[in-house]
């Protein structure tokens, strides 16, 4: 059972003390279901820990929770299979233990499309995977450059992945960029009056961490909020994650 499960030995020991060694579907079938139901739990404790960072988001979703969970029960993969199964057969099949460490609610508006990167990019099928990954909520406004909101959200997905935002923050003030430009003229004029080898390599403010401020990495000369208004783009929310961050 623990060859065909995955399961530590204590769980295996259980389910046969259980139910026998004459009854091994049952107490199959009973461990594959304590094991979906603890997945469960602690999936939807991490969302209701998400969920609840906000007291109004306290007060909004504690209703929803439960039909969420529900839900959640029932989702099958295309070929029937539970999730919990999935991982089951995935053990079995590489021989190494497999468990869920955390799952994130990423949720938006209808008028906002969802873009999603990782890096390096391995890709099975549809399933982009890596160790770093991004997902931004954007959306087009009526006037725009009619650049495809695909690859713009798929820039600024490359984007939060090198230059790692902690919050979406707000745009600067027009006499706040200004002086910000400023700064950024006289020290490249500083540069060239030293003769400077970096002359012609704009410079970015690496201890900027919200992301509308940060110089856009594809074109530093302007700011993530720039190069949107000059595309016709807002971003309403973004998620970046990397392999083995803490849970926190």
């Amino acid at each position: 059972m623990r060859k065909e499960t995955g399961y530590s030995y204590a769980k295996c020991r259980k389910a046969l003390a259980k139910f026998g060694e004459q009854n091994y579907s049952e107490a199959l079938r009973w461990i594959k279901e304590a094991a979906a139901h603890q997945l469960t739990t602690a999936l939807f404790k991490h969302a209701e820990n998400i969920l609840n960072s906000k007291s109004d988001y306290k007060t909004n979703f504690n209703g929803e929770l439960n039909s969420l969970e529900i839900s959640a029960n029932e989702i099958k993969l295309p070929n029937g299979h539970s999730f919990e199964e999935l991982i089951v057969s995935s053990i079995g099949k590489l021989g190494e233990k497999i468990s869920l460490n955390c799952a994130k609610i990423f949720y938006t508006s209808p008028e906002f499309n969802i873009f999603g990167h990782s890096h390096p990019n391995e890709k099975f099928g549809n399933v982009e995977m890596g160790r770093f990954i991004s997902i931004v909520s954007m959306k087009r406004r009526e006037e725009n450059s009619g650049f495809p909101l695909e690859k713009l959200g798929r820039q600024i997905c490359h984007h939060i992945i090198g230059m790692v935002p902690e919050t979406l923050g707000e745009p600067y003030e027009i006499k706040e960029l200004n002086e910000v430009k400023e700064i950024s003229e006289n020290e490249e004029k500083m540069d060239d009056e030293s003769g400077d080898s970096s002359e012609n390599t704009t410079k970015i403010d690496e201890n900027e961490s919200q992301l509308i401020r940060q110089a856009f990495m594809l074109n530093p000369r302007q700011t993530v909020c720039e190069y949107l208004d000059y595309h016709g783009a807002d971003v309403k929310d973004f998620l970046r994650l990397e392999l083995g961050q803490s849970n926190e």
